[in-house]
């Protein structure tokens, strides 16, 4: 499995990796992640929004490549929706929690 450092290498690596005969299905998972520790905190940043994760792994039976969007606003994630959608078209698409997401993860082999 490969780790794409973002959606534009996620998509070129789909347009030149996956194909009819090679079939895949995208895995999407959400999640808040809290953080190690706590940088700053006063009353401005008490209401402010959790970071949230968008995880999306692209499987088949021989390559796969996984790519995790951090986001804290929900403009960001319509955004990074709609740069999806172009997959979201061509590939069956699950969306399942973040411990199935992470099963998938760990069962994958990763690319050296």
């Amino acid at each position: 499995m490969k780790l794409a450092a973002s959606v534009k290498e996620l998509i070129e690596f789909s347009d030149g990796t996956f194909t009819e005969e090679n079939p895949v299905i995208i895995y999407v998972s959400q999640g808040g992640r809290v953080p190690d520790e706590t940088v700053l905190l006063d009353e401005d940043t008490a209401s402010a929004n959790k970071l949230q994760i968008l995880t999306v792994l692209i499987h088949s039976e021989k390559e796969s490549i996984y790519y995790e969007y951090p986001f804290n606003e929900v403009v960001e994630m319509e955004e990074i929706n709609h740069q999806l959608e172009v997959l979201f078209e061509r590939f069956s698409k699950e969306v399942i929690d973040a411990k199935t997401m992470a099963r998938k993860v760990n069962g994958v082999k990763w690319a050296t």
